[in-house]
């Protein structure tokens, strides 16, 4: 059996968070990819949606926002960046 990367209690108080949606950062790094992957694992009943910025201030930051993009829509979790 896999065990949650969210505890029970974070995942109570996502459920009992703000009505309707839920944002979720997304940079494209380890922590904020496996933080989106948990959530959308943990099936909280909101609309879950992640937000990227591009500041474009990297040589790779077109190359990120591909790879969010394309991780999003794995997950079928929307993106707006």
């Amino acid at each position: 059996m896999s065990e949650s990367l969210i505890v029970p209690e974070d995942i109570e108080a996502l459920r009992n968070g703000a009505k309707g949606r839920l944002l979720v950062a997304l940079s494209g790094g380890l922590d904020s990819v496996v933080l989106l992957h948990a959530v959308r694992a943990a099936e909280i009943d909101k609309t879950l949606i992640a937000i990227h910025v591009n500041h474009g201030l990297n040589d790779q930051a077109e190359s990120w926002m591909g790879f969010c993009s394309d991780f999003c829509d794995q997950l079928e979790v929307p993106l707006h960046s």
